[in-house]
């Protein structure tokens, strides 16, 4: 192996995470509500979406591989395509780890906008799993069985239903200045979300 080869796997690590972390911060401020029903079940009972995550992907990795064995393709096109709902439902439950490091920073005191410190949630997010051994085998594979359990998790309507939209909404203006809030208000007393109407994104 040269180092073109090696640079070009550090290149291919870089710009995966770099993907991954864009389409993390589009769904949560795209799907606002969704988010914020994940990020609620990732703090109401975190133990439980580890768990389901765990199950699920047990489930549909074995079900994915044993398809994709088949020499039929319509066969291995279903493979793919259970592999492809749970990368959807890691990035809906990853857009709530997202939110739930935003609401930290901004808990720290940053008076950053909600945006800034979505933005920045995700980089940490995605990054902690760059690290050796404690990201590669902790936080990456922890992180998205959690992701992949509190987006399974979510029930359409009363989850979403759960979220009210908040006056200080992201880019309010309130006295003069920008309001601190995401958003939404959770049921439960969990905190903001970004809001730009008062119609959950289903």
């Amino acid at each position: 192996m040269t180092i073109g080869d090696v640079l070009a796997v550090i290149a291919a690590f870089f710009v995966v995470g770099a993907s991954w972390a864009a389409t993390i911060l589009i769904f949560a401020l795209a799907f606002q509500f969704r988010a914020a029903a994940a990020e609620q079940k990732i703090i109401s009972s975190p133990g439980r979406c580890f768990l389901r995550g765990l199950v699920i992907s047990i489930v549909v990795g074995v079900a994915a591989l044993l398809l994709n064995k088949s020499h039929a393709g319509p066969v291995r096109i279903i493979a793919g395509a259970l592999l492809t709902g749970l990368a959807v439902l890691a990035i809906v439950g990853s857009a709530g780890i997202v939110r739930l490091i935003s609401d930290r920073i901004r808990g720290h005191g940053s008076e950053m906008t909600p945006f800034s410190t979505l933005t920045r949630g995700a980089i940490l997010y995605v990054l902690a799993g760059f690290l050796p051994i404690f990201g590669w085998f902790l936080v990456l594979p922890v992180g998205f069985l959690i992701s992949i359990g509190s987006a399974a998790a979510l029930r359409t309507p009363p989850d979403i239903l759960k979220l009210k939209p908040d006056p200080d909404a992201f880019g309010a203006v309130k006295n003069g200045a920008p309001g601190p809030g995401h958003g939404l208000n959770i049921a439960g007393g969990i905190s903001e979300a970004p809001s730009v109407g008062t119609e959950p994104m289903l």
